[in-house]
């Protein structure tokens, strides 16, 4: 989508699944590749925008901390992620039913005091399921 609506940007991909990077676009394929958000295969500073959607919260703790960290390392501009989160119990629910491969069941609290805690410093949405 980023190479369609600005032609001419570099962009860079990654996913856990070779299945997906094998199967992915074949205009994208180029610059996909396999990996864990909990240490990514860029060096310090290398981009302008990191962007994370609907990922981080399928991360253990342990990998969820260090792919915050690891966004912060890798950009040297803006920053956005969206993960999904719960305001209440029935949300709560939701999104354990919706949602198989979530680990990280968190309020807006206390996904607010993991962004502290890892020195994450962009910008953040939240998913809920009401």
């Amino acid at each position: 989508d980023f190479l369609e609506a600005c032609p001419g940007v570099e962009v860079a991909g990654l996913d856990v699944s070779a299945y997906a990077v094998s199967h992915t676009m074949e205009s994208v394929k180029p610059f996909c590749r396999v990996g864990t958000a909990a240490s990514l295969p860029w060096a310090d500073n290398s981009f302008d925008l990191v962007i994370s959607i609907n990922t981080l919260h399928n991360l253990y703790i342990q990998d969820l901390w260090s792919a915050f960290k690891e966004i912060e390392r890798v950009g040297r501009g803006a920053k956005y992620i969206c993960v999904e989160g719960y305001r209440n119990e029935r949300e709560k629910m939701n999104l354990m039913y919706w949602q198989l491969t979530c680990r990280a069941f968190h309020t807006p609290e206390e996904w607010q005091f993991i962004f502290e805690q890892t020195g994450y410093s962009g910008d953040h949405e939240f998913i809920f399921f009401e």
